[in-house]
């Protein structure tokens, strides 16, 4: 991904170093937004919600969303992000986990862009604790009682950590004014689609 920019290296400090400046290792730690970093993250994401992710919870929306055929509800609630969802990226599935492998992997990716705007390309320990506290924050439970809201808040979630990651490519002070005018329309689009998915 070419707006992440070159992956700091340090130099190596001894002979036992395996990871040198400018050498890849295979212990080298993996970068955020590659398939390894991702998957570890989802992992965590995994043995957080494994209860949410392998039994069969229905909520309390679930009895007459089933018969639902028409997404068209959540027009009258103002909620046009959800009905975009509902109508053409994922209809109300059959197979209940898998709105909530579709917010972890929402939840993932947003985390991941998040800690590269703060600088942070790599994975370590630590991101993957920071992770698991972010992941088992409660409201996270209460918002998962909900199936039919689950996708779009991860959708939501994402695009307002990538609002945010646009908005700090528009601050880079190497960029002209119609750039910048470009990344901050780009991240207010965002950041209103992140308010349509959910209220």
């Amino acid at each position: 991904i070419t707006i992440l920019g070159p992956v700091p290296t340090r130099a190596a400090e001894g002979p036992n170093d395996m990871v040198s400046a400018g050498s890849s290792s295979a212990l080298s730690p993996p970068l955020l937004l590659s398939p390894v970093g991702l998957s570890l993250l989802f992992a965590v994401f995994v043995a957080m919600h494994f209860q949410s992710l392998t039994g069969l919870s229905l909520s309390i929306d679930d009895d007459t969303a089933i018969l639902r055929t028409d997404p068209s509800i959540w027009l009258h609630e103002g909620r046009w992000g959800a009905y975009l969802v509902e109508r053409f990226i994922m209809p109300l599935p059959a197979i209940t986990f898998l709105p909530y492998a579709v917010f972890g992997a929402c939840l993932c990716l947003a985390f991941a862009l998040l800690a590269i705007s703060l600088g942070i390309t790599t994975l370590s320990w630590e991101i993957l604790l920071g992770f698991a506290l972010f992941v088992g924050v409660p409201q996270w439970l209460f918002l998962m009682e909900f199936s039919a809201n689950i996708v779009p808040i991860g959708i939501g979630f994402l695009c307002a950590a990538a609002s945010v990651v646009t908005l700090d490519r528009a601050a880079a002070q190497r960029r002209g004014i119609p750039e910048r005018l470009a990344f901050v329309g780009a991240s207010v689009g965002l950041l209103a689609l992140a308010t349509g998915l959910y209220q």
